[in-house]
């Protein structure tokens, strides 16, 4: 009776760790790009620094914004696939705050990074980002996943270096403002990846307990 137990329980973890590696597994919950990787000028591309994350809830894209840079963020770009045909200020921010663009095509010119899907550009003066966390929330209309954010690089006219993101800086240290950009993904634990980890270390302590039996 005790060795058909075994058995059954071993099956069972072999069975459950098979259909993590092997099976479905759900998408990331959000797209986090670390800033910057380049600068369109001679400012240091680690003085244009900032972390955007990207989480897909339902019909709503929620952008988190943490300006850790001496600047004001005035604009961002970014891309998404062309299945992302609309965007818009779900809540009421600031007016002066604005959406332009579309996933179909890439018409959104940042200097120095090319043609973005998307502008959100955040005007001028007081209603720039300072140097804090920002959260908008935008309605996406259709089936949308968090895999389309981030997941292409600008369109390059000649002379320009490809991007996936971008942002205008202004107002830094002695007036200086640049467009930052950045190819820097930050990478997110797989939820399957963990959950296999865990399953091969409980088949490793039952497989000890067993050897004691």
């Amino acid at each position: 009776m005790r060795s058909m137990l075994k058995k059954y329980v071993r099956g069972c973890l072999a069975l459950a760790l098979a259909v993590c590696l092997f099976g479905p597994c759900p998408a990331e919950a959000s797209t986090t790009l670390q800033f910057s990787d380049f600068s369109s000028d001679e400012t240091p591309p680690g003085d244009l620094t900032a972390i955007v994350t990207f989480t897909v809830d339902d019909s709503k894209l929620i952008i988190e914004i943490n300006n850790t840079s001496a600047y004001h963020i005035a604009q961002l770009y970014f891309n998404t696939d062309e299945s992302l045909t609309d965007l818009d200020f779900s809540t009421s921010p600031n007016p002066d705050w604005t959406i332009s663009g579309s996933g179909a095509s890439q018409e959104e010119r940042a200097d120095g990074f090319g043609l973005f899907n998307w502008l959100i550009d955040f005007g001028s003066g007081d209603s720039r980002l300072d140097a804090e966390i920002t959260t908008l929330a935008l309605n996406m209309p259709g089936n949308t996943s968090e895999s389309i954010i981030g997941n292409k690089f600008s369109v390059i006219p000649p002379g320009d270096r490809p991007a996936i993101a971008a942002m205008k800086f202004e107002a830094g240290p002695n007036g200086d403002s640049a467009f930052g950009a950045t190819n820097t993904v930050v990478p997110l634990p797989s939820t399957c990846l963990l959950l296999a980890s865990g399953l091969l270390g409980l088949v490793a302590v039952r497989s000890e307990d067993f050897k004691k039996d």
